[in-house]
């Protein structure tokens, strides 16, 4: 082959590339564009403008300022998963799954769960994730799948037979939180959100997490992962809570490593219905040296099939 005749291939097969990526970006671009939901909509059934949490994933978060809730000792600020969360994911023909839990006291827990049946959204699980705490609450987790303002519209429902503030901003209140977050980062192996006065992390399973009912993948914000969350205490202590979620042969090598690390195993249960592989969720607490902590929950997250990073 002459030298001619090679440049012409290598221009060919040089033009043919970036045809395709450009090919690739637009069709990218166009599914954002042609989401089959209108998520504008949604938000105002909801009563909420939506955010998007990445993944294909726009959800709302209504926290429990209402409530002064305290554990073990410790007064805890809303961040520390005190609220109703709700995120939906476009599943298309203008139909969406949506994830997502309540925080409930005792008195609003069944009028609630008459209302989400009342519009076809599912409970998936009903538990606590404290130890001590006061006032006496449930965690209540849903489910629906089907037309989102729908679901939004009953969720708004359900959620104004409690004292949850529904008309309150979530927008983030610029704090210093009194921890060293870059070292909590480096030691769990992503970056933290600081969310309602706690620092939170939410770590993705490494493989891939579907919801066959709806044929769907779940992201951490959707269950497909674990929670960690950090509140200050002082001197460079925080209580510590959230989940971990775990298949059935890592349950027991995770409470082995939290218990080593001085970390107590809270109640073990599930949170979804149709996920696979099928994942269990065991809830935590501690109040220590921030950092020794974090080295804990890590520990224990390398027991687990997780997405991080190595220790920095």
């Amino acid at each position: 082959m002459n030298r001619q005749s090679l440049l012409l291939r290598l221009l060919a097969g040089a033009v043919v590339i970036i045809v395709l990526v450009g090919v690739g970006v637009w069709v990218g671009a166009r599914q954002q564009q042609n989401s089959s939901v209108d998520w504008d909509a949604v938000g105002q059934a909801l009563g909420k403008d939506l955010e998007n949490k990445g993944e294909g994933v726009q959800g709302a978060e209504f926290r429990r300022s209402d409530l002064t809730v305290t554990s073990e000792g410790v007064t805890l600020d809303p961040g520390m998963e005190l609220g109703a969360e709700a995120n939906f994911k476009d599943t298309g023909d203008g139909k969406a799954l949506m994830i997502g839990e309540a925080t409930v006291t005792e008195d609003e827990l069944e009028p609630v769960i008459d209302k989400l049946q009342q519009g076809s959204i599912e409970e998936t699980a009903l538990h606590k994730h404290l130890l001590d705490e006061s006032p006496r609450l449930w965690w209540l987790h849903y489910r629906g799948y089907g037309d989102p303002v729908q679901i939004a519209q009953t969720l708004r429902s359900a959620l104004e037979s409690t004292g949850t503030p529904l008309s309150e901003s979530s927008e983030e209140e610029s704090k210093n939180l009194d921890l060293d977050t870059n070292q909590l980062d480096q030691i769990i192996g992503q970056k933290g959100e600081t969310e309602g006065g706690a620092y939170q992390f939410h770590v993705p399973r490494a493989e891939t997490v579907i919801d066959t009912a709806a044929g769907t993948t779940l992201s951490a914000e959707m269950e497909g992962g674990s929670m960690l969350m950090f509140q200050p205490t002082g001197g460079g202590k925080a209580a510590i809570n959230g989940d971990f979620a775990m298949t059935e042969n890592e349950i027991n090598p995770v409470i082995q490593t939290l218990r080593e690390n001085g970390i107590e195993a809270l109640p073990l249960h599930e949170h979804l219905l149709y996920e696979e592989p099928t994942l269990y969720y065991m809830h935590f607490w501690a109040n220590d040296d921030a950092l020794k902590l974090a080295r804990g929950l890590r520990a224990a997250l390398d027991k687990t099939n997780s997405a991080t990073e190595s220790e920095g």
